[in-house]
């Protein structure tokens, strides 16, 4: 059953590496940079449960000189739903702390900016373009 929460948080992170968004509530959303730490977390809670699973059986079996039986095992299932937690956690307080309310995106439109600024003419250069006349109509 945990395995089916590992495969939906790995599916929901790479959905937020690609997007570069993350919905933590229809009103709130993280964007940008941690945006992508969030996606990263929820990826590699896949690889992080199955190296950990790896690991303990591989210590287990050089201590005891054998394989584990599933009673041995049972115990330490708990590492597993500790690690979920603790990756969930993480995603939560840096959505909660770094969302913000969904709305138009940050970036500046053309017309808050203003017309683009031509690139110096350079006389000396004779494959430079020539730059359009000041009273010429511009194409909008």
């Amino acid at each position: 059953m945990c395995c089916l929460v590992e495969i939906a948080m790995t599916v929901w992170g790479i959905v937020t590496l690609v997007q570069g968004r993350f919905f933590l509530t229809r009103d709130k959303i993280v964007r940008g940079t941690w945006a992508y730490v969030i996606g990263g977390l929820l990826t590699a809670t896949l690889p992080v449960v199955l190296g950990l699973g790896f690991f303990v059986g591989l210590v287990l079996t050089v201590i005891r000189g054998r394989e584990p039986t599933v009673e041995e095992l049972l115990p330490l299932s708990i590492l597993d739903v500790v690690v979920v937690t603790v990756i969930l956690s993480a995603v939560v307080v840096i959505a909660v702390m770094k969302g913000k309310p969904v709305g138009p995106e940050s970036t500046p439109t053309q017309s808050e900016v203003g017309p683009p600024v031509p690139p110096p003419v350079d006389t000396n250069n004779p494959y430079q373009s020539p730059s359009p006349r000041p009273d010429a109509p511009r194409d909008r």
